[in-house]
């Protein structure tokens, strides 16, 4: 499957946004793609590009476990806003409590090519260049992908940015088929 060239929106309802899923409790592989299927199966939002896994190292203190992390390009009609509310209700409903370990954590890394700056959500993602189980996957999936304000492309921030965490790539089976569809039950 081939990137998206851009993160341009498609038409004046649908957007391109991209996601980073997290976890390090319980089936953590399975919560991710659990979490993106439901995700793919509203209404507003569709599938678009699906990273392999990637087993990282957990930035901070306070983790007893490595995480499992994954990216999604999703072709949505939701507003900024209203996704976040829905990915914070997700995150509750798959058992997160707070800050430290977490059975699932999702952020929103890009949403086309807009910027917001609001108390509840920055995008793009203010820390996610230097956050290698962000930006790996990324590059991954979007490679072309332009970022604002400055309008670097994600293979541009891998290469102007060294590693400074392990990233390892735990799966790279074909997650979705020729119809992006997620194939999980």
């Amino acid at each position: 499957m081939l990137p998206l060239l851009s993160n341009v929106k498609q038409n004046n309802t649908i957007d391109i946004v991209t996601l980073s899923f997290g976890s390090n409790q319980g089936e953590r592989e399975c919560t991710i793609l659990r979490a993106i299927k439901i995700l793919d199966s509203l209404e507003k939002c569709k599938l678009e590009r699906l990273s392999s896994l990637y087993e990282t190292e957990p930035v901070g203190n306070g983790f007893s476990r490595t995480f499992i992390n994954a990216a999604a390009v999703f072709a949505t009609r939701m507003k900024p806003l209203k996704l976040l509310s829905f990915c914070k209700r997700l995150e509750k409903d798959f058992g997160r409590k707070g800050r430290g370990d977490r059975p699932l954590d999702i952020d929103i890394i890009l949403y086309g090519g807009i910027t917001v700056k609001k108390i509840e959500l920055t995008i793009p993602h203010p820390r996610f260049r230097e956050r290698p189980f962000v930006i790996v996957p990324m590059q991954e999936i979007c490679p072309e992908f332009t970022i604002a304000p400055d309008n670097m492309k994600v293979i541009d921030i891998v290469a102007d940015n060294p590693l400074s965490r392990w990233t390892r790539k735990i799966s790279s089976r074909s997650l979705i088929d020729e119809n992006s569809t997620l194939l999980i039950d």
